[in-house]
């Protein structure tokens, strides 16, 4: 994702390993947040036994 932000990407999508320093590029550049809902919906077996949900 990193490379991406610092390649001068204007439209991130699949902000799945979005780390703390990607996140000040993103508000530093005014780019847009664009979660893709398929990503999450597929980790969320995973999230709901790490959390015992």
């Amino acid at each position: 994702m990193a490379s991406c932000l610092d390649a001068g990407v204007d439209a991130p999508n699949h902000l799945l390993q979005l780390d703390e320093n990607g996140v000040t590029i993103l508000l530093q550049k005014k780019l847009p947040f664009v979660v893709t809902l398929d990503d999450l919906i597929a980790l969320e077996k995973g999230d709901l036994e790490a959390w015992n949900g």
